[in-house]
């Protein structure tokens, strides 16, 4: 029986084609025994700055408001801005944020903390020149988190924003939870209340939004994104979507008198002479212009200026938001207050306790744990005479 056999192509010692070098597996230990490191993306393609910011932002648009989302882009790109025009790195060190190392990351917080009457490219407004302890530690936020997720997607192989970086200083921190006072809240109600601005559609209405933003503490976005079939006034809550998904906070009966004026008096009765027919109109914002249009961040933000101005009193929404949880930190657990804030990490709620002795007190008097020891003598007995003198 003939055996098989295999034809083979005989190259001339010239033609022979090359062979490819064996590779070792990435992150694997190869032939000889060398662990190999992964390579990074940025050795294999050329991945400019400004795309890089654009596929993040595609990443974290499936969990971001739109608003969001912009001022994301805002802060990255002020960050190339100081990277290739002001500073120049992007031709000395290189375009690729793998060239950015810890050096120069602290170099730009060193540009936000420095008063300046020229930032971004940009003349300053007088009083404007330094940035406050929010703006910078937003800053931080956001282009943190963008290095954090080059290191992720290997772009980078370290993000240089490690902890070593840091944004604002621990007394600052205490500056970031700015409240209002209650003097300038009676101030802001006083006017708030006048009886001829309640007969009117914006003034019933912007009563109706501080007396909720202050009451739940919920976040300006969430407020303008409310719809009418997310709220319930018999029940007193409403249902809201922020930045760690939806849940639900509530309001006390104040408030509710506020929101049921608005809605009886004015929404609901808008919301049936409109001239175009809506088939799922419980779907439609809560918030509206009297002329019909759902109200925008300009003109929430041109509402606000306008009770400043008429009050007398300087605050912004977010305010109301760290005066309802400073609040609420003296008065429920951390992860309760975590939970009606909506945030994602409790050491964002821990700024909110703050070391106040009086509630320290109050907390313990009731709570002592010898207290608490019942039907046990552990009372220390008096000694009688004088004291033993020791030897």
């Amino acid at each position: 029986m003939k055996q098989k056999t295999t034809d083979y192509i005989k190259f001339p010692s010239s033609e022979m084609p090359p062979v490819a070098p064996v590779v070792p597996n990435e992150g694997r230990k190869s032939n000889i025994g060398v662990v190999t490191k992964p390579r990074l993306r940025s050795e294999e393609e050329s991945c400019p700055f400004r795309s890089l910011i654009e596929e993040w932002l595609e990443v974290c648009e499936v969990n971001l408001s739109k608003e969001t989302l912009e001022d994301y882009r805002a802060k990255n790109y002020k960050f190339w801005w100081w990277w290739s025009e002001h500073t120049h790195y992007a031709q000395t060190l290189g375009a690729h944020p793998c060239n950015v190392t810890t050096k120069e990351a602290r170099a730009f917080v060193a540009y936000l903390r420095m008063p300046s009457t020229f930032r971004w490219g940009e003349k300053i407004v007088r009083g404007c020149e330094q940035l406050s302890p929010h703006s910078v530690s937003s800053y931080g936020r956001t282009v943190k988190a963008f290095f954090g997720w080059l290191e992720r997607e290997r772009h980078i192989e370290n993000t240089p924003f490690n902890k070593s970086v840091q944004f604002i200083s621990k007394k600052d921190q205490k500056k970031i939870v700015d409240r209002v006072e209650s003097d300038d809240l009676t101030k802001i109600f006083r006017y708030l209340t006048q009886t001829d601005l309640q007969d009117t559609y914006h003034g019933c209405r912007n009563l109706a939004i501080v007396s909720l933003l202050l009451d739940s503490g919920i976040r300006k976005g969430e407020l303008l994104n409310i719809r009418l079939c997310d709220i319930s006034l018999e029940k007193a809550y409403v249902d809201v979507t922020g930045k760690t998904g939806e849940r639900r906070v509530y309001f006390n009966d104040v408030c509710q008198q506020a929101l049921s004026r608005y809605l009886i008096d004015f929404r609901y009765k808008q919301e049936k002479q409109s001239p175009i027919p809506t088939i799922h109109q419980s779907k439609n914002a809560l918030w509206m212009t009297e002329d019909g249009f759902p109200l925008t961040d300009n003109g929430f933000a041109s509402m606000i200026r306008q009770v400043e101005k008429s009050s007398g009193v300087g605050f912004h929404a977010h305010q109301l938001r760290h005066t309802f949880a400073s609040w609420m930190a003296s008065r429920v657990d951390l992860f309760t207050l975590k939970s009606m804030l909506g945030h994602a990490s409790i050491t964002t709620t821990e700024r909110y306790v703050h070391d106040n002795p009086d509630i320290t007190e109050e907390k313990y008097r009731p709570n002592s744990p010898l207290d608490h020891l019942a039907g046990q003598e552990i009372g220390l007995k008096k000694r009688r005479g004088r004291p033993r003198k020791r030897v």
